[in-house]
């Protein structure tokens, strides 16, 4: 049997197979978790190569939106093939990563027509109109993260 991820024309696109592997591995995890419990939280897809970023992300949403499933992966890659697989309600992405930056994931979306909303993070707070243009729908500088980032998603989904 051939596996989804072994497929000739993924590679052909240039898909890292270690990324197939890590998106098999989220779907066995999570398939029976949202079965039971789907709809009754938001599926919030968060791209962030930085470990302490990660931390801080997981502890921001844990204490303020206990109900949320997170889904936080390294890079913009893995993140684009997780929404492929099996979606999510809002993503939040860094600027820079390895692989595929913040901005080819939101561009990469937004071409397949993908109408989630998209927060894009980063250091740079010069970066605000460059990412509203390539189609996020918030900026949030990484200073003001702990002010403005809950309450953003909060917004955007509802």
């Amino acid at each position: 049997m051939t596996r989804w991820w072994e497929q000739p024309e993924d590679f052909e696109r240039g898909v890292n197979r270690q990324n197939w592997l890590v998106v098999d591995a989220f779907i066995r995890r999570t398939t029976l978790v949202q079965g039971s419990q789907q709809g009754m939280h938001s599926h919030i897809l968060i791209a962030e190569d930085n470990q302490q970023f990660q931390n801080l992300l997981r502890d921001l949403f844990t204490a303020h939106m206990p109900a949320a499933q997170l889904t936080i992966v390294g890079d913009g890659s893995t993140a684009l093939l997780i929404y492929q697989a099996v979606g999510a309600d809002c993503l939040i992405t860094d600027w820079q990563m390895p692989e595929l930056d913040g901005i080819a994931l939101t561009t990469a979306l937004r071409a397949q027509g993908a109408m989630l909303p998209v927060v894009l993070i980063s250091s740079e707070p010069a970066c605000e109109r460059t990412a509203l243009a390539a189609g996020a729908t918030a900026y949030i500088a990484k200073e003001r993260l702990n002010q403005e980032l809950v309450s953003t998603v909060q917004a955007l989904l509802s």
